[in-house]
C-alpha cells in the first residue's frame, strides 16, 4: 500500500512539475494562443459560425486582434476589457 501511495505522489509531482514548467515557457493566456494562434480546428469551427468570447483581455492585445485578425473579428467578441493607465491601475470597460 505505501508503494501504491509513494508512486501517485510521484506521479502528482511530475505532472505538477510539468503544468508549472509549461506555464512558465509560455507567457501566452490560452485566450491570446486562441486569438492568434488557432488551431485548425478552431478555424474550422470559426468558419462554420463559431464565436469566441474573450474575457478580462488587456486592451492592447485587443487592438493587436483587431488588426491583425481581421479576416476573423465576426468570431470574435470581447468583454471586460482591461485598460492598464500609466500608474499601473487596471480599469475595466464594463461594456455599457
Amino acid at each position: 500500500m505505501k508503494t501504491k501511495t509513494t508512486q501517485i505522489s510521484i506521479a502528482a509531482a511530475l505532472i505538477g512539475v510539468s503544468i508549472t514548467g509549461t506555464a512558465l515557457a509560455d507567457p501566452m493566456s490560452w485566450q491570446e494562443r486562441r486569438l492568434f494562434q488557432p488551431t485548425a480546428t478552431q478555424l474550422a469551427a470559426e468558419s462554420r459560425g463559431q464565436v469566441m468570447i474573450y474575457d478580462r483581455m488587456d486592451s492592447g492585445v485587443v487592438d493587436k486582434a483587431l488588426d491583425n485578425e481581421f479576416s476573423r473579428m465576426e468570431n470574435m467578441m470581447f468583454i471586460r476589457v482591461q485598460d492598464r493607465e500609466p500608474e499601473g491601475t487596471v480599469e475595466e470597460d464594463d461594456d455599457c
